[in-house]
């Protein structure tokens, strides 16, 4: 597995170090990790008065401010990484320009705030990495996290190509959540609150029979993968706006982590990750797993 993680000395490159060095059993398996560093860009005026041996010095130490701390918590965690500096003051696009050459299984980032604008996480190379990636990116908030071998794992499913990737990634890639995980398999249908109001005993029926078909059209898609993996999901069906079902549901199971497909389409073809992704990180506070990939099956 090949994981890159832009680190700038922050808390929350922090905590994706911190979560890194808490995943042992991904550890044991000696994947490919890379710290990406771009230092903070000086003001404008600063690279027109200044020559560029002295650019390139004040980049240098800049680089080696950063990275000195994050090589000793991974030394102290006796976790190899390889190291690469960008001397740009676009990280975002360093970033995905990296992410473009060496094609990591994950990005690791943190995210100072979400909002929903867009569709997108704002205020942030978060967001922007996420805008122009196609890689797989988890965004961790700044809080610590969780000290547990194993995590509850919610994976968010629509129909759409891009859940099943989520579904496969998770499926592939397990070592990621523990060995234990528990898996909560989650699926959101139209909120019809409206016309069981009406108190029609047929409608009632009829809704609750679509609400039904629904999930089980939609489960039944990922199932044989799942268990081709040797999980077996609490199967969970909400009603209601995504994003703020699954986020409440996600705080009441305790969730550790959700993952769910950034560009797929739900049954009335709006965009997840203008919606639901969106909605979701600003209502939660666990760790999201974007898949940005689409799984085309057969």
């Amino acid at each position: 597995m090949k994981i890159l993680i832009p680190v700038d000395g922050s808390s929350y490159s922090k905590t994706a170090l911190a979560f890194l060095a808490s995943r042992r059993e991904l550890l044991a398996l000696r994947p490919h990790i890379e710290l990406l560093v771009a230092p903070e860009p000086l003001p404008e005026i600063v690279p027109r008065i200044a020559s560029k041996e002295t650019l390139i010095k004040y980049y240098e130490i800049s680089a080696e401010d950063v990275l000195k701390p994050s090589r000793e918590f991974l030394a102290k965690e006796k976790i190899h990484a390889e190291e690469k500096v960008f001397l740009t003051d676009e990280p975002a696009q360093a970033i995905v320009e990296e992410a473009k050459i060496t094609a990591p299984d994950l990005i690791i980032m943190g995210s100072k705030n979400y909002g929903v604008h867009s569709g997108y996480f704002v205020g942030s190379v978060t967001g922007a990495v996420l805008s122009h990636t196609t890689e797989p990116v988890l965004v961790l908030r700044n809080r610590p996290v969780p000290e547990k071998a194993d995590y509850a794992v919610g994976i968010c499913v629509d129909g759409s190509d891009y859940s099943r990737a989520a579904v496969q990634y998770a499926a592939d890639h397990k070592e990621l959540f523990g060995k234990n995980a528990e898996y909560h398999l989650i699926h959101v249908s139209g909120d019809y609150s409206d016309l069981m109001a009406l108190g029609n005993a047929m409608v009632a029926k009829l809704i609750s029979s679509h609400r039904k078909e629904s999930y089980e059209r939609v489960a039944d898609t990922v199932r044989p993968t799942l268990e081709a993996a040797g999980i077996t999901p609490v199967e969970v069906s909400l009603t209601g706006n995504p994003g703020n079902e699954i986020a409440a549901y996600a705080k009441k199971a305790g969730l550790d982590m959700l993952v769910l497909g950034s560009r797929g389409q739900n049954t009335l073809m709006t965009t997840v990750l203008g919606s639901t992704a969106s909605r979701t990180a600003s209502q939660a506070d666990v760790p999201l797993l974007v898949i940005r990939k689409p799984v085309n099956y057969p």
